[in-house]
């Protein structure tokens, strides 16, 4: 797909991420694969007449970042959207809510989210109250930044039936007042009973949030993506642009586990497809998120004693699942966040025949030092996404306490010798790969804070940390012979940056930014 057969990229400093972990000049890339690497006075020598040149001027260069985790049309519509990840209070999410009503027609869906109340002064989430008065005529849902917790107001309470009477579902937890009454909060598969009575996006809408996702991928110079959750809709427009060759990110796409028996009868399975758009395998949720309160643990939140959060399958359901779903040859990408979440996966993954498999584990938040063994059993792959901690770390030690040095523990991950994949889980956290490996590296927050990182035994070095978010994705995803380095016979995809992440002070790491973006040779974003 390379906009011209030949190209050149000299005078840089390219980060190979091969083996050795080597430095190169430049590059040149015959169609969409590159041909050879060497320094600039080689690659000059070899190179056709007529073939395009590009002066990186010194720049650094890398593989393009693969995150292993996205919610990829959220991710755009979240773009095109009202953001509320930096309300700082209910007024402000009123307020922001009471604006955008202006725009819409009476009886209209408002749907988005981003909202964080554990940063808020007073740390409660919104209720029904709240949005009725900015949106008295309009049914409204608003997801928690984490997607697990959601608030609603009394019109879309009264259009999803649920009232008094109606039970919290299993895996689900509808928040009530004082008075037993719905409060507008629900809890994970509660949210369900919302979704069920939202209008589909049209095929227009996704179409345009695609777009909008393609294009901030390009800027952040991430060249593949693993979708999670990836619905029919989405699975269309992605093939459109495909058929179109629009199609401007490579695109794993892993639909939810509910998909399993249509996806089987149809004899699909993971690998259908190419290396810009293919099937990948299937997400599955095992239990919810820290923020809100569900995700599964073996003892009780410090700051909710009455639960310890919640299994979204009954006993024996997700082995079987699990099962079901391996038998028929599809990779698994396992959400487990909670320690007792984790190790009920790793335990029923355990009894599965050996093969190379590569489960994905979805976030691995607090993990038992003890299970680490498990993952070595199975052969599982952490996929983690560092720039949780980057507000996780101000609320944590209140929801789970002391589980807190189990928290976020990349560094020992790493040197138990746990395969690792980076992602986002964008639109949770922005799609930029360099706030992910700022929180890796220095385990402080946006404001350099705390001083030291918090917990800072679990820091990971630099070098660690690009690799985890090239080739240890590529390898999460069975990509690793044509991504993740840049190497000979590999497909061409590179970002270049305008500041030199070796180069820098660990505190800047978060600002550095894109200066060009390379997908099979094809410059996407200069």
């Amino acid at each position: 797909m390379a906009d011209s057969y030949e190209k050149l990229l000299v005078n840089g400093r390219i980060y190979t991420m091969d083996a050795q972990r080597s430095w190169k000049e430049a590059v040149i890339i015959r169609d969409d694969r590159i041909w050879k690497i060497g320094t600039t006075a080689e690659i000059r020598a070899l190179a056709s007449p007529d073939a395009q040149l590009i002066d990186l001027g010194g720049r650094f260069a890398m593989p393009g970042f693969i995150d292993a985790h996205v919610h990829f049309i959220d991710g755009g519509a979240s773009l095109l959207q009202t953001r509320l990840k930096d309300c700082r209070d209910q007024a402000d999410l009123a307020n922001r809510l009471a604006e955008y009503v202006k725009r819409t027609e009476p009886g209209e869906w408002i749907t988005g989210g981003g909202w964080d109340h554990e940063i808020w002064p007073d740390k409660k989430p919104p209720a029904a109250a709240l949005l009725d008065k900015a949106a008295p005529r309009n049914p409204v849902f608003l997801t928690r930044h984490d997607m697990h917790m959601g608030v609603v107001n009394t019109r879309a309470l009264r259009a999803a039936g649920i009232t008094r009477e109606t039970k919290s579902p299993e895996g689900g937890e509808i928040g009530r007042d004082a008075a037993g009454d719905p409060d507008g909060t629900l809890r994970d598969n509660a949210m369900d009973l919302v979704y069920a009575v939202i209008p589909r996006r049209s095929l227009a809408q996704v179409r345009d949030a695609a777009g909008a996702a393609q294009a901030e991928a390009a800027r952040c110079g991430v060249t593949t993506v693993m979708d999670m959750g990836t619905a029919p809709t989405d699975l269309s427009v992605y093939t459109e642009l495909h058929n179109k060759s629009e199609l401007r990110v490579r695109m794993l796409a892993c639909p939810p586990i509910a998909a399993l028996d249509s996806l089987t009868v149809l004899g699909i399975a993971q690998g259908l497809g190419g290396n810009m758009l293919r099937i990948q395998g299937l997400k599955i949720l095992t239990d919810g998120s820290m923020g809100s309160g569900t995700a599964l643990f073996f003892e009780p939140y410090n700051d909710r004693p009455q639960t310890s959060g919640l299994s979204l399958y009954a006993p024996g359901e997700l082995e079987s699942l699990i099962g079901r779903a391996d038998e028929a040859g599809f990779q698994l990408h396992i959400h487990a966040i909670g320690d007792r979440a984790i190790w009920m996966t790793l335990d029923d993954l355990s009894r599965l025949p050996p093969r190379d498999r590569r489960v994905k584990i979805e976030h691995v938040q607090v993990v038992r030092r003890q299970d680490f063994g498990l993952f070595k059993k199975t052969g599982a792959i952490a996929s983690v996404e560092p720039s949780h901690i980057l507000d996780d770390m101000h609320w944590c030690e209140k929801r789970v306490g002391e589980r807190c040095k189990d928290s976020y523990a990349y560094g020992s991950l790493h040197r138990a010798g746990i395969p690792m994949a980076f992602g986002t889980d964008w639109p949770v956290e922005p799609l930029n790969p360099w706030l992910g490996i700022y929180a890796a590296v220095t385990r402080q927050d946006l404001e350099g804070k705390p001083d030291r990182g918090w917990f800072p035994e679990e820091r990971m070095p630099l070098a660690d940390a690009l690799y985890y978010y090239t080739m240890g994705s590529a390898f999460a995803g069975f990509l690793e012979r044509d991504l993740g380095s840049i190497e000979p016979g590999k497909l061409a995809d590179i970002v270049v940056t305008n500041e030199n992440p070796f180069e820098i002070q660990h505190a800047s790491l978060k600002g550095v930014t894109t200066w060009m973006t390379l997908l099979g040779g094809e410059i996407v974003w200069k």
